[in-house]
């Protein structure tokens, strides 16, 4: 089980279709979250491997939001803590946010989720949407090169990150459809190595016993 979080309308359903390839999650472009309800949807990877991918409900809407933030912050609090106790618990924690400036906002919700929630008991992965006008000389990995210090100087650590634009594919030309098939890549690739990861490790505690 995979668990994507974030703030309201960073794109956690956008980064859902770019891995499945397909619209299931539903989008919008308000700036207030349209996902309500914590969501799966049922993946396999290259590998064959079966997992799902969980939409979450947006953190920080405010009150004008479609749910005011107390309330989404409980939600996703008592999704977070159902999933854990159960045997199929979760693998891996997507944080998604946009590419801007690190905020201290951003560290609030890492904490919260990661630390807090989780206590630090999953792994985390950083997602960083909103990539399809980068530059320079078209790397979307330029925002992790220029803002990695920082996070570490935060404490906001990663076990991985992908640097991504989940526009639809009808929203870019012929030039840039290779950016669409790169984020997908790299986003299905990140999870197939934590999956990796985590099977090389088991098959090691194994050995030693």
């Amino acid at each position: 089980n995979i668990v994507l979080f974030g703030e309201s309308g960073v794109g956690k359903s956008s980064i859902i279709n770019t891995i499945t390839g397909n619209v299931v999650a539903s989008t919008h472009n308000r700036v207030s979250g349209c996902t309500l309800e914590c969501t799966a949807y049922p993946i396999t990877l290259d590998s064959g491997i079966r997992t799902n991918l969980w939409d979450t409900i947006g953190l920080d809407e405010g009150t004008a939001g479609s749910i005011p933030a107390l309330q989404a912050k409980q939600k996703l609090k008592e999704f977070l803590q159902q999933r854990l106790s159960t045997s199929e618990g979760i693998d891996l924690l997507l944080f998604c946010i946009r590419a801007e400036r690190i905020k201290n906002a951003h560290l609030e919700r890492y904490k919260f989720v990661y630390e807090e929630v989780c206590r630090k008991s999953v792994p985390v992965a950083l997602v960083v949407t909103g990539l399809e006008n980068h530059e320079p000389d078209g790397d979307m990995d330029w925002w992790w090169t220029h803002n990695e210090t920082k996070l570490l100087e935060l404490g906001l650590r990663v076990c991985a990150h992908a640097c991504v634009t989940t526009l639809p594919i009808e929203l870019f030309d012929d030039d840039d459809m290779g950016r669409v098939d790169l984020s997908r890549r790299r986003l299905r690739g990140l999870i197939q190595r934590q999956f990796d990861a985590v099977s090389d490790h088991s098959q090691g505690d194994s050995q030693h016993h």
